[in-house]
């Protein structure tokens, strides 16, 4: 690593270095520079950069989720404010309170979950919803109280009962190699079928598996719909895969500048080099039908690309979602 931090910019008050590698990292800002190693309490684990996910992840399954910041003593498990009961001798007091979760501030008619837990339970960083991810880093056994956590990236954990762990897919896509590497498809229904052609006709011969990845070496029509040979002179039906072909790269790029085409209605992505193809794929982008969730359509320039990202929003009124350490965002 080489540069001075004399080079501050408002952003960066903290200066900028330059990395031998290319490009730039800000002191303070995600990256401790410096002339000795920095100590880093509960440093996170090495992401595996080989795979899709560098980290493990699962999905909450219940509403209240504690996050602790250390495993908890049996004194310091969370449990949610009890209902107060009426009592058995007569009242003035009027009906008991009423436990509302999802109340907001304090008033006669709830309690609020977020102020009761930050009173009551130092050890409770957050509350989770169902539906919500986590990174997962290691599972922990506490021999006292007998039950195990998940520890998360950020060295928090979380009840293990609460959290299903999520086996990640193994599709990559499909590396573009050769000298005439598309046109190429891959394989999206999940009832596809391998076809053979005799006498101008198609039959199938039997299933395909989703997401396999063929070269095309011939087009055939038949009353409208397009059948492409692969090896084992063997052909598949249009209408089950996705087609990838050469593309010609956006005006004012270069011969070797890299690119990336993203096609919403397909629901496909393409990696270029200049005009080499490197890399297609299938994508899932954001959903439609609101402005908060779409994926916006244009002409981008991708300025930096992390490892992980954390994410967390809402969708319309009082829909939340959560997820950390979404992997390669960019």
């Amino acid at each position: 690593m080489v540069g001075d931090p004399k080079y501050a910019s408002e952003s960066c008050p903290g200066g900028w270095f330059g990395m031998q590698g290319g490009g730039f990292v800000c002191q303070g800002r995600g990256m401790l520079v410096g002339t000795k190693p920095r100590y880093i309490p509960r440093p996170p684990p090495l992401p595996k950069l080989d795979e899709l996910d560098p980290y493990r992840h699962g999905f909450v399954r219940k509403d209240w989720t504690p996050v602790y910041k250390r495993i908890p003593a049996a004194e310091e498990m969370w449990s949610p404010p009890e209902q107060e009961l009426p009592s058995k001798e007569p009242s003035d007091a009027g009906p008991p309170t009423e436990v509302v979760p999802h109340a907001t501030g304090e008033s006669d008619a709830g309690v609020d979950y977020y102020k009761y837990t930050k009173k009551r339970f130092r050890n409770v960083r957050a509350l989770l919803s169902k539906g919500f991810w986590t990174s997962v880093a290691a599972r922990k056994f506490d021999e006292n109280t007998r039950l195990y956590y998940y520890e998360t990236v950020n060295g928090d954990v979380v009840p293990g009962n609460n959290v299903h762990l999520v086996k990640p897919s193994t599709f990559k896509g499909y590396q573009v190699l050769g000298d005439t590497p598309l046109p190429a498809v891959i394989v999206r229904d999940r009832h596809a079928s391998f076809f053979t052609k005799r006498k101008g006709k198609f039959r199938g011969i039997g299933p395909v598996d989703r997401l396999s990845v063929y070269r095309v070496l011939e087009t055939a029509e038949l009353r409208g719909t397009s059948y492409y040979r692969i090896e084992g002179d063997r052909w598949l039906k249009s209408k089950q895969l996705e087609l990838f072909e050469l593309a010609p790269p956006p005006e004012g790029v270069g011969d070797t500048q890299k690119w990336i085409r993203i096609d919403l209605g397909r629901q496909t992505l393409e990696a270029y080099e200049g005009t080499t193809p490197v890399y297609v794929t299938l994508v899932s982008t954001g959903l439609a039908e609101s402005e908060e969730t779409v994926t916006p359509t244009g002409r981008f320039r991708i300025r930096f690309k992390h490892v992980t990202d954390n994410m967390a929003g809402t969708v319309g009124d009082d829909e939340a979602y959560s997820v950390d350490d979404v992997p390669w965002v960019q």
